[in-house]
């Protein structure tokens, strides 16, 4: 079999995928199906966070879920192959890959918009003679569960003295691709000043997911200036320090927090205090 490009086919309350010429296949008018599938293994996952993308705020390659499968008996002709999916998960075109003999593997891309939450259901392999999909062949072993598993994306959410700031900062948005020392890599030019405030003045960051939180305390050239924040791995306060003898000001400092999972940026803001 070749692999080919899959073409979307509109239909209602599903979304289908069509995959033709894949097989050169003949068989089928006995009692028994025509073609039996198999699946190595038996259910289709990836796990990954909503809104996942390489290079915006991962490093992961794009997301894919894989199955290897084979087909009883090898294929002689024609076979048109039609995936159907129960609710709207995946999205783009399929692939359907040989490995020799009788041996394929089946490709698919999560939707990276879905909701976070276990989002499960199943697959309906239909297999058919004609491109018109008007002559099927009976298939055993067609359904392939599925289960995609998407966990939060990572975002920052802020209070001031206690009052919630409009600001949001996530892994998409602000990201921070690493930190080396006092360095900061920030995905993009280095985000200005998100708030000003006056020393003695309260945040409050929560993270939507376990962190582990860097603070100004931590940074050069101000660390010493500051006393260490209370932090819980999504939780973290800290009260503003005061400039030294002399100085109008600290400009450029930066809270970030880093998921404890691997796959995400981290996100970060950055406070000027002014005297």
């Amino acid at each position: 079999m070749s692999a080919q490009l899959a073409l979307p086919l509109a239909r209602p309350l599903a979304s289908v995928f069509l995959l033709a010429g894949l097989f050169a296949c003949g068989g089928g008018g006995s009692s028994k199906a025509d073609f039996t599938l198999s699946f190595t293994p038996d259910r289709l996952t990836a796990r990954y966070f909503h809104n996942q993308h390489h290079g915006v705020n991962t490093f992961t390659p794009p997301v894919t879920a894989t199955v290897n499968g084979t087909i009883d008996p090898v294929p002689t002709s024609n076979l048109y192959v039609l995936v159907m999916e129960d609710s709207p998960v995946f999205q783009g075109n399929p692939s359907l890959v040989s490995l020799g003999g009788n041996a394929f593997s089946l490709t698919l891309t999560p939707d990276l918009s879905l909701a976070a939450a276990t989002h499960s259901g199943n697959l309906t392999i239909q297999m058919f003679q004609d491109s018109a999909l008007s002559k099927p062949y009976t298939v055993a072993g067609g359904t392939l569960p599925y289960t995609l598993t998407v966990d939060p994306e990572l975002t920052v959410t802020v209070k001031i003295d206690g009052v919630v700031a409009p600001q949001i900062f996530s892994s998409s948005n602000t990201a921070v691709t690493d930190i080396n020392q006092s360095t900061i890599y920030w995905n993009g030019l280095q985000p200005p000043a998100s708030f000003s405030l006056a020393p003695g003045r309260v945040i409050e960051l929560t993270a939507s997911v376990p962190v582990t939180w860097h603070s100004p305390d931590q940074f050069y050239p101000y660390g010493s200036l500051w006393s260490a924040p209370t932090v819980t791995a999504t939780t973290l306060r800290q009260t503003m320090a005061a400039p030294p003898d002399g100085m109008s000001g600290m400009t450029g400092n930066a809270y970030i927090a880093v998921p404890t999972a691997a796959g995400q940026f981290g996100a970060g803001l950055v406070v000027d205090i002014l005297q």
